[in-house]
């Protein structure tokens, strides 16, 4: 038979198809080391081609190299909608693993109670409720990238400790929002599909904090309404109002906004020097007084979450007055306050939370 072409193909770790000889179309191929092959060839003339031979098998010499761990580049994840980032690694998006539908994020926690049979009668006694921990479910697929694979085995690892979950999701906890959960569970059959180079991973993770907090952390300062003792009426500045002995304050309360639907709760940092300060919530009455004196440079932090007073790392927990309350901040406005012995206008308190959404 007159042949005036020839084609040719290989399939092995890479598939390639050679071109016609008389076209120059083909191309060279580097073939990897130690990996199995099949080849094929065929013949044809200006009109038709004949059909593929049978294949032959071969595997090349050497040492196929060895893929080395991936390594997490870091600041990946921009909150670009429908991705993910779990200790680092970026799920969706550009990156090499496809993020499946999660699931537990918006779903209720299961909740513990405390209701009581009532005796001799229908019904119960409503106790009070609190929520249980979230179960967040990942589904995604890992494609051909041993570097990926690598990072995932890695950061999903059962048994470890808590990591920052972020996600951004259209309309959920603000379009970018975080828990902080711990891998619990970790399956991914290993059949054609993982040989095929996509190996599908799911994840069960768990959240003591069942709550969906802002990624993005808002900040605000509490000054002091007012200098204590006397101080000069004239000239007056505007707004201005009267106060015990005689003082003057120049601002009102700070209006603090707080996005979500539930309840958050602050974190304070008060830099010395101060004596025995105090956070008002002048909306609800409530309020937070520490009988401490904080010198100069020296740092009170208060966690309204972890109910912990710490100066400079040490706990000052016993020094809480018996009419202190561990308040919340409730979407909406919160009027706060910070008051101390010294009343100087330079010393404020400096406080931190994230809007809050279950």
């Amino acid at each position: 038979m007159t042949q005036d072409g020839f084609s040719g193909q290989f399939t092995g770790t890479k598939a390639v198809t050679l071109g016609n000889d008389t076209s120059a179309s083909g191309s060279d191929y580097p073939l990897i080391p130690g990996t199995d092959y099949r080849a094929e060839a065929r013949a044809g003339d200006a009109t038709s081609w004949g059909p593929w031979s049978d294949p032959a098998f071969f595997t090349t010499k050497g040492i196929r190299p060895v893929p080395t761990a991936g390594t997490v580049t870091p600041a990946v994840y921009s909150g670009e909608p429908w991705t993910m980032e779990y200790g680092g690694l970026l799920l969706g998006g550009p990156s090499a693993i496809v993020l499946h539908e999660p699931s537990g994020l918006i779903d209720s926690p299961e909740v513990r109670t405390s209701d009581r049979t009532l005796l001799q009668r229908h019904g119960a006694s409503a106790g009070t409720d609190y929520l249980g921990a979230r179960v967040v479910q990942l589904g995604f697929t890992v494609l051909d990238d041993p570097g990926a694979l690598a990072d995932v085995l890695r950061v999903f690892q059962p048994g470890g400790g808590d990591q920052v979950l972020r996600f951004a999701v259209p309309g959920l906890a603000g379009d970018r929002g975080r828990l902080t959960a711990r891998v619990r569970k970790r399956s991914a059959p290993v059949g054609s599909v993982f040989a095929a180079g996509a190996a599908r991973f799911d994840v069960e993770l768990w959240a003591a904090d069942p709550v969906l907090y802002a990624d993005q952390q808002s900040t605000a300062r509490v000054v002091p309404l007012a200098p204590r003792g006397s101080v000069p009426v004239f000239p007056l500045r505007f707004p201005f109002g009267f106060m015990k002995a005689g003082a003057v304050y120049v601002s009102p309360p700070e209006d603090i906004a707080v996005d979500g639907n539930t309840a958050t709760w602050p974190t304070y940092t008060i830099k010395g020097p101060v004596v025995n300060p105090s956070i008002i919530n002048r909306t609800t009455g409530e309020r937070i007084t520490v009988q401490i004196t904080v010198p100069t440079a020296e740092v009170l932090t208060i966690d309204t979450r972890a109910r912990t007073v710490l100066l400079n790392g040490a706990s000052r927990y016993g020094a809480l007055t018996s009419d202190s309350v561990w308040f919340p901040f409730r979407p909406g406005v919160a009027r706060l306050e910070f008051d101390d012995l010294l009343g100087d206008k330079a010393r404020g308190a400096d406080v931190r939370w994230r809007s809050a959404w279950l």
